[in-house]
């Protein structure tokens, strides 16, 4: 019977996100506490440590400021940096706390944006290709957020690195062209974490090059990390998410390729309707593996790379969009968080446009 208080939100920090249907008995017990919580606290939001905190003295500064509240910390065996506690007697806990605190002051506001934390995303493994910037990062900090355990990779292993100890996510050099690096790479991941739920496959390069200039090697390399990059990824994901049942695979597309052009981006145009080519036929032969596949295709995302084009650039690609603005990384993110989660079970092979409308008018005049 849930408990009837004045409580608005009852912050419970845990690492016990495991699923009821893990082959682990100890990850079965880990889920029937957390069940227990929520069935006694219907109001309760339970996070990971990470997800509020970030890694490092940040997480050890804010716990302790944390502990002078009325808000019970609860950890799983995940946390090493604290003794856990036995999951099965958080409800009890809880309750005698709750009876001994007057329940306003159990209110605790969370600082920050607020994303909705979908069913089972929570813990699962998420891997963000080219996550060291832009959209990647924007990915993997949603997805952080919506209580998944991401890991990125890029081919930069400095850079990368270092936005994986900004973000509080683990990091996995790659280079998405070669097949064995992708294979060695999600090998590596598992062996690690578990199983990989979620693929965000973000890795992408655009140079522009002049369809009379373009050389070969232009060609073949945009071909190699767009278009073949997306199928090494997804070919090296398949064999555990079929083995699980279970899994999420979304593809950074673009508007430019398979609904616009634009001049000089004849051969990344190419690279990207290719990638949508490829989802549709294999989110067929995955459609009954409990395995999804679709993908995003943004507009102009205000990123390094767009910021490099200079002041007039954006200016101009800001004017050419109804809402008069340019997309931002988060905006992409929080529609792929839509698509790796498991309420998006029925969606596959489709594309979802992010673009604030920019392929919407018929004319100029149709923007004043």
């Amino acid at each position: 019977m849930a408990h009837e208080t004045g409580v608005r939100q009852l912050v419970l920090i845990s690492g016990i996100g495991a699923s009821p249907s893990s082959p682990s008995p100890y990850v079965r017990a880990r889920a029937r506490g957390k069940d227990r919580v929520r069935a006694a606290f219907p109001h309760a939001v339970i996070v990971r440590p990470s997800v509020l905190f970030g890694p490092g003295d940040a997480f050890l500064t804010n716990l302790t400021r944390l502990a002078s509240l009325p808000v019970i910390p609860l950890f799983g065996r995940g946390d090493t940096r604290l003794q856990p506690v036995l999951v099965d007697d958080v409800a009890e806990a809880v309750t005698k706390r709750l009876e001994s605190t007057d329940s306003e002051s159990l209110l605790f506001e969370l600082g920050g944006p607020r994303v909705y934390r979908y069913r089972e995303l929570v813990e699962q493994v998420a891997i963000v290709t080219g996550g060291a910037k832009g959209i990647g990062r924007g990915i993997a900090r949603v997805l952080v957020q919506a209580g998944a355990r991401v890991v990125i990779t890029d081919i930069d292993e400095a850079e990368g690195r270092q936005a994986a100890g900004e973000l509080g996510v683990e990091f996995e050099a790659l280079d998405v062209s070669s097949r064995d690096s992708c294979r060695h790479a999600v090998q590596a991941i598992q062996e690690r974490l578990g199983p990989v739920g979620v693929l965000c496959s973000n890795a992408g390069i655009f140079p522009q090059a002049p369809l009379d200039t373009m050389t070969e090697d232009d060609w073949d390399t945009m071909i190699a990390v767009n278009l073949r990059g997306a199928f090494f990824m997804t070919q090296a994901v398949l064999p555990g998410m079929r083995e699980q049942g279970y899994g999420r695979i979304v593809l950074t597309s673009s508007i430019t390729g398979p609904v616009t052009g634009y001049p000089g981006w004849a051969h990344y145009g190419a690279s990207k309707a290719g990638q949508l080519g490829f989802m549709r036929s294999a989110a067929l032969e995955c459609a009954r593996d409990g395995i999804t596949i679709n993908a995003v295709m943004p507009g102009n995302v205000l990123t390094e790379g767009l910021k490099a084009q200079g002041e007039d650039y954006l200016r101009e690609m800001a004017e050419s969009i109804p809402t008069r603005a340019l997309c931002e990384p988060q905006d992409i993110a929080f529609a792929v968080c839509f698509l790796a989660s498991p309420e998006a079970r029925y969606i596959t092979g489709q594309t979802l446009i992010v673009d604030g409308g920019q392929i919407l008018p018929e004319s100029f005049e149709a923007l004043k």
